[in-house]
């Protein structure tokens, strides 16, 4: 296994090369720096799959390397045909910006039909609640029977919440009441308590009375 953090460090590289080479800048000291670290890994590199992502990093190099000698004007890498490479590279390169002006072409007329979509629905919405007329291209019975169906839900929603209010209004009441009946109880077992310890007093009382009137008696 190669060491990752020379793997995470060449990945960075590389990204950054390859921006500066869409910028048209020179990437020679990124891919200098790609290098060495290629070097660092190649000792690392004794399995299969290492040794094939390390052939993976190096031919991202040779195209970084080729794509800047494109641009530059100078000679491509070796192993590579001049004409076949300008012709390849100049192709990739305007599919590349022709892909990137659908793409973004794309993303904004979908945004735009969202945004489109969304007032149509806001505009919907107010017709049924003022009486007007919905927006062109909207079937009105179709509207106004998914936005009556919205205007129930909401309803009912609010029927549930009332009745949410009104069941903690009772158990608030009813919890009320068993503290009040919990605090009678409370005052009730008091008054028993006491009652107990007078007659243990008396018991206590009448056993001392007893206790001399027996004395008293065995004297007599």
């Amino acid at each position: 296994k190669m060491n990752d953090v020379y793997v995470d460090e060449l990945r960075s590289t590389l990204a950054s090369a390859t921006a500066k080479v869409e910028a048209g800048e020179s990437p020679r000291a990124l891919l200098e720096e790609a290098d060495e670290l290629v070097d660092q890994l190649r000792i690392d590199a004794r399995s299969g799959d290492a040794k094939a992502q390390l052939k993976a990093f190096e031919a991202q190099i040779k195209d970084l390397r080729d794509r800047a000698a494109l641009f530059s004007g100078a000679s491509p890498a070796p192993g590579t045909s001049s004409s076949a490479g300008r012709a390849r590279l100049t192709t990739a390169r305007d599919k590349l910006a022709e892909s990137s002006q659908r793409r973004a072409s794309g993303d904004a007329k979908a945004q735009l039909k969202a945004f489109e979509a969304q007032i149509k629905d806001l505009r919907d919405r107010a017709a049924l609640f003022s009486g007007a007329s919905p927006a062109p291209g909207t079937s009105s019975s179709a509207g106004r029977a998914r936005l009556t169906t919205a205007r129930d839900k909401l309803a009912e929603s609010s029927q549930r919440i009332d009745k949410t209010r009104e069941l903690v209004s009772e158990i608030e009441d009813t919890g009320a009441d068993i503290i009040t009946e919990l605090q009678r109880n409370k005052e009730t077992i008091e008054k028993i308590n006491g009652s107990v310890k007078d007659t243990k007093g008396n018991l206590e009382k009448a056993d001392k009375i007893t206790t001399k009137m027996g004395k008293w008696y065995r004297r007599w």
